[in-house]
């Protein structure tokens, strides 16, 4: 007779196989749906990457196609601030340039400047000497004209000739005075006619008859600043030509055409601020040949 823990014994003896194999299956089904659910998550995840991949790629390609057409307008941008930077030292260099060219100049004037004094001075005191000789030389006419001897009678009738020619040009000349103004009207109208040589020796003359100027024709002619030939030293190297000596002797005989004229000018080799004073400062009298008169 079976008895209750019998029973119970044998009902678990068979039921225990089953649930093993129950709990096997059960296990093996778990694992699987484990496996399928990582599946699907992994195959989801997937998913959503490539999605976004294939929107950013999207993404970027629109933002290329819409600013690929900008690339070529930053490129002038950078061509045109490249050219605006070369076109700014290109300027820089030429103001260096142009300093240096104005640099040179000032230099250049500055040593024409001092040329110019120099020479100006070197006249002073050429002048002074030749007045001095000229004042020598008259008082030695004074004194051989008035001191006691025998002269013969050449001498004596150039002497009258002399006087006579002193007397129509109403001033008193020496020697030197003679071969000055001589050198004068060469260097200043050597290249004019008998006329415009004339005239030069005349403003010479009524310079010495004016109260404004020296009284002797060397003091004119070497006043300081009064005529070009005596800075730029063409006074001493002309030669004087017949024409000049023509010339200077008819003035000294009397002929005038000046019109009481005491400055002249050519305006073409005259530095601007001479003709400036000349047309502001002096009366206009007449023009002859390239040479105008002024009083």
């Amino acid at each position: 007779m079976l008895t209750g823990n019998t029973f119970f014994f044998c009902i678990c003896n068979r039921v225990k196989p089953i649930a093993r194999r129950t709990a096997g299956i059960v296990m093996a089904l778990c694992r699987y749906s484990v496996i399928l659910v990582a599946g699907v998550a992994l195959s989801g995840a997937l998913t959503i990457v490539f999605a976004r991949l294939d929107k950013e790629g999207r993404t970027a390609l629109t933002v290329y196609a819409e600013t690929g057409s900008t690339i070529p307008e930053e490129d002038n941008d950078m061509k045109k601030a490249q050219e605006l930077a070369g076109a700014t030292v290109a300027e820089e260099v030429f103001a260096m340039r142009e300093a240096r060219r104005q640099r040179q100049e000032n230099i250049e004037k500055a040593k024409a400047a001092m040329q110019q004094a120099e020479a100006e001075r070197m006249a002073e005191a050429e002048s002074s000497k030749v007045v001095e000789a000229g004042k020598a030389e008259e008082k030695t006419d004074e004194v051989k004209q008035n001191g006691p001897g025998i002269k013969s009678e050449a001498s004596g009738d150039e002497s009258q000739e002399e006087h006579a020619r002193q007397a129509s040009a109403g001033i008193r000349y020496s020697q030197q005075d003679y071969e000055v103004l001589q050198r004068i009207v060469e260097a200043e109208a050597g290249i004019c006619d008998t006329k415009g040589r004339i005239l030069v020796a005349n403003v010479v003359i009524n310079r010495v008859k004016s109260s404004e100027f020296p009284d002797t024709i060397t003091g004119v002619v070497y006043q300081k600043s009064q005529f070009s030939p005596v800075r730029d030293g063409s006074l001493n190297s002309c030669t004087v030509s017949p024409e000049t000596v023509e010339a200077v002797d008819r003035a000294l005989a009397g002929e005038d055409y000046s019109q009481g004229a005491l400055y002249f000018m050519n305006r073409r080799r005259s530095r601007s601020k001479s003709v400036s004073w000349f047309d502001n400062s002096l009366t206009y009298l007449f023009q002859h040949d390239r040479h105008e008169f002024f009083k």
